[in-house]
């Protein structure tokens, strides 16, 4: 099972907005220094006034990919036990951080909430101190063999709910960043790589025969197969059952024609 290291991390945060729209919905925030830290958590506070919005950022490097894995499992390392439940959806491709650039200020609002990529993790399931496993969907493994950069973000229950109708501040999972300096704990993507299709029938030389299968020439010179097929020939054993068979005859039953009635009268 093949892993992909995490480009690029990164907090992206919105503080003290005047509403719950003004947060979760504001273009930009604050990533909070040129320098990436070394652990990043989530947060949302929802009360009269002020809300705050905290989001994690995570880019991979997809380009190797062309064949949607069959299965694939986005791991992040707990730096605290304090949890909530949480989503990953889709970072767009308009964002500016990537395997190699980092994360800016304007990427706070380049996710898309409609595209989840994962069932939501509940704070029950959350395990300090080691790697806590989130299984990617359909549509994240759909992206990662379309896109060369895939983008996941984390947001809080009430973030992806957008409710921000109960006064509470919550805060956290927190989880080692790109940046973290023990290697082993930084986030990654470990999948199993998908089946490559059959390849479709055509033509092995498009010179000697073209897409309606009419040959256009012959090659007298070569014994070598001029027709190419994705899937093994049937073999005709094997093949639709003939008139030897019919009605379970096991050989050939040939009955001369009649001549119909001599007599004449």
């Amino acid at each position: 099972m093949p892993d992909l290291a995490c480009g690029k991390s990164a907090m992206i945060q919105v503080n003290n907005a005047a509403s719950w729209s003004d947060a979760r919905d504001a273009a930009s925030g604050d990533v909070g220094g040129a320098t990436e830290p070394n652990s990043l958590f989530l947060k949302v506070a929802t009360a009269t006034g002020p809300y705050d919005v905290y989001r994690i950022y995570f880019a991979f490097d997809t380009s190797g990919i062309s064949v949607a894995p069959s299965s694939a499992t986005l791991k992040v390392y707990a730096a605290s036990a304090i949890a909530v439940d949480f989503n990953v959806v889709e970072g767009t491709s308009d964002t500016t951080g990537s395997p190699t650039q980092a994360y800016v200020d304007g990427d706070f609002g380049k996710l898309n909430f409609s595209t989840p990529y994962s069932d939501r993790f509940l704070a029950g399931d959350w395990v300090d101190a080691q790697f806590n496993e989130i299984t990617l969907n359909q549509d994240a493994r759909n992206a990662m063999a379309s896109l060369d950069t895939f983008r996941v973000v984390l947001v809080q229950k009430k973030d992806f709910d957008d409710d921000g109708s109960a006064a509470s501040t919550q805060t956290g999972p927190t989880i080692r960043s790109n940046a973290y300096g023990v290697t082993a704990q930084r986030p990654l993507i470990t999948y199993t790589e998908g089946a490559t299709p059959n390849e479709p029938e055509g033509p092995a030389n498009p010179s000697v025969i073209n897409s309606s299968f009419i040959i256009t020439s012959y090659e007298s010179g070569s014994l070598n197969e001029q027709y190419t097929r994705g899937v093994a020939q049937v073999p005709f054993s094997l093949g639709v059952r003939g008139p030897l068979s019919l009605r379970g005859r096991s050989a050939s039953q040939v009955v001369a024609p009649s001549t119909g009635d001599k007599d004449t009268k």
